[in-house]
């Protein structure tokens, strides 16, 4: 709040929440800068190491053979860990030798960030997350950056969702929400 109420010049608390009663783009703007965006590609790898090594072989193991194999990504920011997920996912399937459709759904309160998402464009810097091997297999060079590639960016549907109101997704095999729980406090946590 106090950045927000910097960026007006000298405002004391009741003028600036003034303004927010009379200022809808001075509310959305606030809003998105408390809603902390942190991601990355593969954030926390030995979480990913455990899906990779403990979770997925099992889950894989008990689906129909051409099942579809549903995630859910809640609280999904601008596409990191639903592309990270998406890419373990596939790997996992082609370890495991199963021919498994991948369905991943990516959720987040924020639309600008939800765009982004569906872009599935980041910049060279993502080469500190993403292993060679996977920026050859599941990125191309874009410009300055790097794209994600169809056959990911293809299985995973963007939409914008508050999960606290809206229903949720539906018949999911696995979800996450890493990214979700660090906005909610404890009793909603539970």
């Amino acid at each position: 709040i106090q950045h927000r109420m910097s960026g007006l010049g000298a405002v004391s608390v009741a003028d600036y929440l003034d303004t927010l009663g009379s200022d809808p783009a001075e509310c959305d703007a606030l809003r998105k800068d408390m809603l902390i965006h942190v991601t990355s590609f593969f954030r926390d790898p030995e979480v990913f190491d455990y899906l990779a090594d403990e979770v997925l072989p099992g889950m894989i193991a008990n689906l129909p053979d051409r099942g579809p194999l549903r995630a859910w990504i809640a609280g999904c920011s601008s596409g990191e860990e639903a592309y990270s997920f998406a890419i373990l996912l596939h790997e996992a399937i082609g370890k495991a030798g199963r021919a498994l459709e991948i369905q991943v759904f990516a959720s987040d309160v924020a639309a600008d960030v939800i765009a982004v998402a569906r872009e599935g464009r980041y910049p060279l810097d993502i080469a500190r997350d993403v292993s060679p091997r996977r920026r050859e297999r599941y990125f191309v060079r874009d410009g300055e950056g790097y794209r994600v590639v169809p056959e990911i960016r293809g299985c995973i549907v963007f939409a914008v969702q508050d999960v606290l109101q809206d229903p949720p997704f539906s018949r999911l095999h696995i979800a996450s929400c890493r990214n979700l729980l660090i906005y909610l406090d404890a009793p909603t946590q539970a």
